[in-house]
């Protein structure tokens, strides 16, 4: 991390410098270390508390962060490195909360200036990020999480003993339905 971290250094430095916006760098498993006037690096520091404080993110886009991203109502420059990062970048620019991904192997900082700009500036993209904020506060996650256990629980041929920690039955099987794995006694 040593190297990627100086790098992530110089790139968010620049970027931020060249967008001509204040910056907060969360130092992280990259151990980024960013000192400028208009930019304050930080160590740990609850997502929830400040991303709504901030005018859009720039992150990594794994899930858990962009989920933070979203629930905050901003838009998003992710910068994916590695595994489903991918996946989360992209998603963020379906759903028009996102100018598009820069990964991290071929990440610039003027093309990073570029996006930060547009991030901060399009209207489209902070209307786009506060509804879905919104949609993401009126749901019972919770509820809904309940409802589809209950469902599987309820369908044919569950059983509880299925799920065990016991040693697996070889006469069980497992069936898809409903796009859901369940598992089920053969017969």
């Amino acid at each position: 991390t040593g190297d990627r971290g100086r790098r992530g250094f110089l790139i968010a430095r620049d970027a931020l410098r060249r967008a001509g916006v204040l910056g907060i760098v969360q130092a992280g498993l990259a151990g980024l270390s960013v000192a400028d006037d208009d930019i304050l690096t930080v160590d740990e520091i609850p997502h929830d508390w400040l991303m709504p404080q901030c005018a859009a993110v720039v992150h990594h886009s794994a899930a858990g962060t962009t989920a933070s991203g979203l629930r905050a109502g901003i838009p998003a420059v992710p910068v994916p490195v590695r595994t489903d990062q991918q996946f989360w970048a992209h998603r963020l620019t379906a759903l028009g909360v996102s100018p598009g991904p820069q990964p991290f192997r071929r990440l610039r900082a003027d093309d990073l200036a570029d996006e930060l700009r547009r991030a901060t500036a399009d209207t489209a993209l902070r209307e786009r990020a506060r509804w879905i904020a919104g949609r993401i506060a009126a749901e019972d996650g919770a509820g809904r999480v309940v409802e589809m256990v209950e469902a599987t629980a309820a369908a044919p041929g569950f059983s509880s003993r299925s799920w065990s920690s016991e040693r697996p039955d070889p006469r069980r099987k497992r069936e898809i339905a409903g796009g859901q794995v369940l598992r089920a006694r053969t017969r």
